[in-house]
């Protein structure tokens, strides 16, 4: 348990630092010099990055103890989560989390349970952080070829509901804060994670149902994957 513990402690760190990162591109927007003050103040100034740290923290965190539940329900042995920490590598600040079978999964409602109870766990309260930090950001003038951060169709209705306008239009965009990042980051993370293909959470929901389909679809589903990446 040391280990998980360890982990989890870096986690926070890791991620607080996104945070802080956040909030002086956000600060560096009226008032630079402070925005440099800030970010000369290394660890004093950490916590800073609270928000964004703590709803990632929570979106993730609900996610594994989603599936460590059912692990538990389920009679299946297995250990705690272990958090995976990114300094300066990431734009998340972690690389998720992972949970480590020790024995077999006996039948396909377990399996299912253990798949499907993650996602949705951390999309219970990714939507909501969501919202919130796009009703608290702020609309701002993109410049061509700058960053934005991309729309999934739940992202883009989710700025349409906030604004009542489809953004980026061309010369606006959301200059999202620290809590619309941590919704962004958990809608992205769910999304990868049901990918139906091998041992992520899509791939156990999709055995669940089909059971040995599951093999004669793993191609297509690949290649269908890999156009999707190429051309979309």
């Amino acid at each position: 348990v040391w280990v998980n513990i360890a982990l989890l402690i870096a986690t926070v760190f890791s991620v607080l630092m996104v945070g802080l990162t956040i909030a002086v591109g956000h600060i560096a927007q009226t008032d630079p010099a402070l925005a440099d003050r800030i970010a000369l103040g290394g660890l004093n100034e950490l916590w800073r990055g609270w928000p964004y740290a703590f709803s990632i923290l929570l979106i993730l965190g609900s996610h594994e103890m989603a599936h460590y539940a059912m692990i538990r329900r389920h009679g299946i042995a297995g250990t705690l989560p272990y958090f995976i920490p990114a300094f300066m590598i990431s734009p998340f600040g972690t690389f998720g989390a992972a949970i480590m079978l020790r024995g077999p999964i006996r039948d396909r409602r377990a399996l299912f349970d253990l798949g499907a109870s993650g996602p949705l766990a951390g999309l219970f309260f990714a939507v909501p952080i969501l919202i919130i930090g796009l009703a608290t950001s702020s609309i701002i003038t993109v410049s061509p070829g700058g960053y934005v951060e991309g729309n999934s169709i739940l992202y883009a209705m989710s700025k349409l509901a906030v604004f009542g306008e489809m953004l980026p239009n061309g010369q606006h965009d959301v200059l999202v804060n620290q809590l619309a990042w941590a919704g962004w980051t958990g809608l992205f993370v769910t999304a990868l994670n049901l990918i139906p293909l091998g041992q992520l959470d899509g791939g156990h929901v999709l055995y669940a149902l089909v059971g040995d389909w599951a093999r004669k679809l793993y191609w297509p589903l690949m290649a269908l994957g890999l156009l999707l990446m190429l051309f979309v």
